[in-house]
């Protein structure tokens, strides 16, 4: 694994530190640009998944 592509995500800062740690002294480049927040206050249901299956 070269690179890992988690951007558009909904991830707490400590967890991307987490994803981070984890993977980056293992030489794999992890893109965590664009963190959002759920909208109007609704909680998960406040989010959606970009790209699925």
């Amino acid at each position: 694994l070269d690179t890992l592509d988690l951007h558009h995500h909904f991830l707490s800062e400590a967890m991307e530190e987490r994803v981070r740690s984890a993977l980056e002294p293992h030489g794999v480049h992890v893109d965590l640009s664009e963190r959002n927040e759920p909208w109007d206050n609704r909680g998960a249901e406040g989010r959606y998944t970009a790209v699925s299956e």
